[in-house]
């Protein structure tokens, strides 16, 4: 395990309610969400992208971020006549460290639409390809954070012909980046990005060809970061596997 602080800066500060003094005491954290986030990844106009969105400011919980694809496990999904390809559920699961019903909606989170995904492949007869996806991290809301996820992080190559479609009434602005763009933009204070979007999109940066970011043999824990005040600044501390 690699011990990392990830300094928050001024607008994560204020929306966390820190002033410089001592992270706030959390006696009940709330209890988190399973979540799926995709990496959408190309390579087909040069050297790789992903695919990312800019939440809207008025959002409760990360407002202003730049953040990949994703959101909360929908129950719906875990209906076991779900039509599927690839690992099997119990792979899944293993793979996870969780129940059945819980890996059937996790891998459902990453790629389903508005309605529950469990629905789309029964009235249209599609399958779920659970086999397109690269898992890469698993990722726990701090506990000092009012919401909270439990998120597992895929990466998957968008389909020839098929474009991510980024209009969402969570997101003000959308559309394909090369991750060193993003990331040189970060530490110049002109984009913010949460302590797993950091970690992801630094990873995605060593390579730059999408064979490659699936191929990525990354170690993978969970990790939750946790309110810190350094010698600099309050910062994210996490155990990065």
């Amino acid at each position: 395990m690699v011990q990392r602080d990830l300094v928050l800066g001024p607008p994560r500060e204020s929306l966390l309610g820190i002033d410089g003094g001592e992270p706030p005491a959390v006696t009940e954290p709330a209890q988190p969400r399973l979540a799926s986030t995709v990496m959408l990844v190309r390579d087909d106009e040069g050297p790789l992208e992903v695919f990312m969105l800019r939440r809207v400011s008025s959002m409760d919980f990360a407002p202003s971020m730049h953040v990949f694809p994703g959101g909360g496990v929908d129950r719906r999904d875990a209906v076991d006549e779900l039509p599927w390809a690839g690992p099997a559920v119990e792979e899944w699961a293993e793979v996870f460290g969780t129940d059945e019903a819980s890996a059937r909606m996790l891998v459902a989170a990453a790629i389903r639409h508005e309605i529950g995904f469990g629905q789309v492949p029964l009235e249209h007869h599609l399958v779920l390809r659970s086999d397109l996806l690269s898992y890469r991290a698993h990722w726990i809301t701090p506990e000092v954070e009012p919401r909270r996820y439990d998120t597992r992080f895929f990466v998957a190559a968008v389909p020839p012909g098929q474009e991510p479609d980024g209009e969402t009434s969570e997101a003000d602005l959308s559309g394909w980046v090369h991750p060193s763009d993003v990331l040189g933009a970060f530490g110049d204070g002109d984009v913010m990005l949460m302590p797993p979007t950091l970690v992801c999109l630094e990873q995605l940066a060593e390579v730059s060809a999408v064979s490659a970011a699936l191929g990525q043999d990354l170690p993978i824990a969970p990790v939750m970061p946790r309110l810190v005040e350094t010698e600099v600044s309050p910062a994210m501390r996490a155990e990065l596997p």
